[in-house]
């Protein structure tokens, strides 16, 4: 699994991080890229990719304000969504930016209230989002789906030894069953 460091093009707009970590079962992805740049408007695009580089389809991505309420993005066919920022999000104190991201499965949100919940988060945590100082901030995050490790990482457990002997006199016997057939 590729280890956690987080972006400094997000620290320098104010922007702050928590490490996520995988639950068995689920699919874990890793925030591995940013980019920040100024421009007409402000907003965040977040990709999502999987682990054999290939965008991923229908990812939920949950853009998080402190009062629980938020929007939930669903990724495209190249593994893209995109929040864009009113100009409410605008803040300066880095650290006080309105919005959180991150990767979700379940989510949810009340039509009514506009609360946004979910049953577990996916990926590392960007907190502090918005347009930093008014400068009409674009932001780009990307998450990679991350594996465990291939299977020689790992040790056999002992008394979990292939046993091929079996395997390997049943071959023999088909290979010499179709010989007596092909002559």
């Amino acid at each position: 699994m590729q280890a956690y460091a987080f972006p400094q093009d997000l620290s320098q707009i104010g922007a702050l991080g928590e490490e996520g970590s995988p639950t068995a079962g689920q699919k874990f992805y890793r925030l591995s890229g940013a980019t920040v740049t100024r421009g007409v408007s402000a907003f965040c695009v977040v990709n999502v990719y999987g682990a054999n580089g290939i965008p991923a389809v229908g990812i939920q991505v949950v853009n998080l304000r402190p009062d629980g309420k938020g929007e939930i993005g669903v990724t495209d066919a190249s593994g893209k969504t995109q929040f864009n920022f009113a100009r409410e999000s605008a803040f300066t104190n880095p650290g006080e930016g309105p919005f959180t991201v991150f990767v979700a499965a379940g989510a949810n949100k009340n039509e009514d209230s506009k609360a946004v919940r979910w049953l577990s988060k996916l990926s590392d945590t960007v907190k502090s989002l918005g347009d930093f100082q008014a400068t009409h901030t674009e932001i780009y995050l990307q998450f990679v789906e991350q594996t465990a490790g291939s299977p020689d990482d790992h040790q056999t457990p002992p008394g979990a030894e292939l046993q091929l002997s079996g395997l390997i006199a049943a071959f023999e016997q088909v290979v010499a069953e179709l010989k007596k057939l092909n002559s």
